[in-house]
């Protein structure tokens, strides 16, 4: 399955485009993230791969700007899933992964990029099913949580106070 997925920033600035290939052997990830961060507005490259099972085994993120620097990610330390800052298709892996029954959760560590240090912090997060399309994120360290919709392929469509999902359509 090839899939080309665009969402549009929260507060007006910035999208994010990702273009997902999903076959036997694992799957590729390939996006760009233009977002608006305290310090400026930043562009942010990133490749994830992850097996047949959906969990991660790679990544490179490159920022784009007056400071060009990139990361790659070999080895998450022990953590089950990697989630990259303000990335709308990361929470996608664990949502695969897991594959939760309505009203399970699973409390994960996540090798966690922040930008822009590109400095990968283990963290705790928690994902809730809530139904079929909808899930509870918590970012544990920080008390953040919110309510993601996802479409059939475990895609996010909508996460409030990040992004919405305009490509393609509902």
């Amino acid at each position: 399955m090839e899939r080309t997925i665009v969402w549009h920033a929260a507060d007006g600035f910035g999208c994010e485009l990702v273009e997902v290939s999903i076959g036997p052997a694992g799957v590729r990830a390939n996006g760009t993230l233009i977002r608006r961060w305290p310090f400026g507005p930043l562009c942010v490259d990133y490749e994830v791969r992850c097996d047949a099972t959906w969990k991660p085994v790679g990544a490179a993120v490159t920022l784009r700007g007056l400071e060009p620097r990139s990361l790659e990610v070999h080895d998450l330390h022990g953590a089950s899933d990697l989630d990259i800052a303000a990335c709308a298709f990361t929470n996608t892996i664990p949502i695969r992964r897991l594959n939760l029954e309505v009203g399970q959760s699973a409390t994960l560590e996540v090798a966690f990029v922040a930008i822009p240090e590109l400095r990968v912090d283990i963290v705790p997060q928690r994902y809730t099913r809530l139904d079929l399309l909808r899930y509870r994120y918590e970012g544990l360290s920080t008390g953040f949580t919110a309510e993601i919709t996802v479409d059939e392929d475990g895609l996010v469509v909508d996460y409030p106070r990040l992004c919405r999902r305009i490509w393609p359509g509902e």
